[in-house]
């Protein structure tokens, strides 16, 4: 039956998407867009129209129509209209995922096997790039940081620390308290926190670090095993870092001066260092925040278009705070400078809800409330931890309209609806 090789064919293709993150964008968007616009005929060819009337439709279609307009209305509009004008496609994404787990049981084990293998391949080759400074491909090491496969872009920590939760959720929905797998799991989460580390990236530190915290505070089940296997990571850590200075220089002294000293000469005519000021994380990133905010204040209704900061921080009046980049570097700032107040609404009513729910469930957890163990159990927590640590205000963060991190945003949130609305179903 045709249907069911679709479905089939998509499961795969959508299950592929881990691993093609690895090579970049193109591959990975390529099988986003095929397996979308397959499951978008399948489920117009058989009228089930519940994929697409329901909130989450309502909400984020709505959104994309809104950055559109934002980009019609922009100084840079042809920049802008490249990331807002197809951006429709992560929610038929969305849906798509959505629509495979309700029309085919073996997806999630589908797409766990997808995913663990792009975890386990980036782990091995990311450690022989450590021990040996070349990975499997010969690609030499570039001083204190690891990229694996991923070559000059230093986004194999944002991989693993973005998509650590996502992973976390299959593990419990699949193989829930089988001893084996729990054994397995315990090894991964310790790999993934070291190489994270070892990797150079801070946020991703943080990222996981946060991803940690909350899996401790909210999970039901399996909190011991994290807290006892981050504790284990820390140790390794703190001895490499011992052993390895460069990482210690990276990870540990860099993130002291970045913060703590301010590395600006005072004046021409003194060499002085001023040592008392505090940096929001960086003198660099604080410039970069600064002019970002200015944008915002010029365009504060529906901001200078999705994908323009980069050209908007080129303008004179901002020049003097030396704060241009390809982006904000803050997803807050981003949205609020480049979709305004009406974008930042959409932005922070997502962030606000899921952070209610998470002191609604730790508040039950203290009073020890039973209501609504559905929507605590381990599985959908960790699912929204994926996309609460992504949308955190208050670390840096990648480029909101780049496509290789907007398909890493939105691969957890098909399984959030559609585990929501059969709950909801039953």
């Amino acid at each position: 039956m045709l249907k069911n090789k679709i479905i089939l064919y998509n499961s795969i293709l959508i299950s592929f998407i881990p691993l093609a993150l690895i090579s970049g964008p193109f591959i990975s968007d390529l099988f986003l867009v095929i397996s979308s616009i397959s499951i978008l005929f399948l489920i117009i060819n058989g009228r089930e129209f519940k994929y697409f009337l329901n909130i989450f439709s309502y909400i984020f279609f709505s959104y994309c129509l809104f950055i559109i307009i934002s980009s019609l209305l922009s100084s840079n509009l042809l920049l802008s209209l490249e990331a807002s004008l197809f951006y429709c496609r992560f929610g038929f994404f969305t849906i798509s995922i959505w629509y495979l787990l309700d029309n085919f049981e073996n997806f999630k084990k589908f797409f766990f096997v997808g995913l663990i293998s792009s975890f386990l391949i980036l782990l091995v080759d990311g450690y022989i790039q450590y021990i040996f400074d070349y990975n499997t491909l010969g690609w030499l090491r570039h001083g204190d940081r690891l990229s694996s496969f991923f070559g000059e872009e230093y986004v194999m920590g944002s991989f693993f620390s973005r998509l650590f939760p996502l992973l976390v959720a299959l593990f419990i929905g699949i193989f829930n308290k089988n001893s084996k797998i729990i054994l397995f799991t315990f090894i991964i989460l310790i790999l993934v926190d070291v190489i994270i580390f070892l990797s150079g990236e801070r946020v991703a530190f943080l990222n996981i670090t946060l991803c940690t915290i909350l899996i401790i505070f909210l999970f039901n089940n399996y909190k011991i095993l994290r807290l006892i296997s981050f504790i284990i990571s820390i140790l390794i850590i703190l001895f490499l870092t011992f052993y390895d200075q460069s990482i210690k220089i990276r990870m540990i002294d860099k993130t002291y001066d970045d913060i703590f000293v301010n590395n600006e000469i005072q004046n021409n005519t003194s060499d002085e260092i001023d040592q008392n000021k505090i940096n929001l994380f960086s003198q660099a990133h604080e410039a970069i925040y600064l002019v970002a905010f200015d944008i915002f204040r010029d365009n504060y209704l529906i901001g200078s278009g999705p994908k323009t900061f980069r050209e908007e921080c080129k303008n004179t009046k901002y020049s003097s705070l030396n704060g241009c980049s390809s982006h904000p570097h803050n997803i807050l700032l981003q949205s609020l400078s480049e979709t305004g107040i009406i974008g930042f609404i959409f932005y922070i009513g997502v962030f606000f809800s899921i952070t209610f729910f998470f002191l609604k469930i730790f508040i039950s957890k203290i009073f020890k409330n039973s209501n609504s163990r559905k929507y605590t159990d381990d599985y959908f927590i960790a699912l929204l931890i994926a996309v609460f640590v992504n949308l955190f205000p208050f670390f840096p963060s990648g480029n909101f309209f780049n496509n290789w991190i907007s398909i890493i945003y939105f691969l957890p949130v098909g399984f959030i609806i559609q585990f929501h609305y059969k709950n909801v179903n039953n």
